[in-house]
């Protein structure tokens, strides 16, 4: 009884100890530094504005525009945006995915490990 009550006593500091290394940030940017590096750059790219695009107006635009005139510039989304816009949604989904595919994996490890071994008598 004492070796049941022993090997449980470690099997709860496991436990805990795996439970704290699966919410640390850190530990899984040691342990997918290029995973970690990847979001790093998507984050920057995400993150930085796009750069102003400046229209320079013939005379006849500004002799339009003194007189009253509206201008309507129209300007179709770039392949790039239509691509973004359609595979960052996929990119998340699959990620999170993922993200729970690891965490699910960790958690039943933990308690694989943390289950009492039957004692054979």
């Amino acid at each position: 009884m004492a070796t049941i009550r022993a090997s449980m006593n470690g099997g709860i500091t496991g436990i805990v100890s795996n439970a704290k290394d699966l919410v640390d940030w850190k530990y899984y940017l040691r342990s997918y530094p290029w995973t970690g590096f990847g979001l790093a750059l998507a984050v920057g790219y995400l993150a930085v504005p796009r750069r102003s695009k400046s229209v320079s107006p013939d005379a006849e635009s500004l002799e339009g525009l003194a007189n009253g005139e509206r201008r309507v510039i129209n300007e179709s989304p770039s392949w790039l945006t239509s691509a973004y816009s359609l595979l960052l949604p996929a990119l998340v989904r699959m990620g999170v995915g993922l993200l729970a595919g690891q965490l699910a994996n960790g958690y039943r490890s933990v308690a694989d490990k943390s289950r009492p071994q039957e004692v054979q008598s």
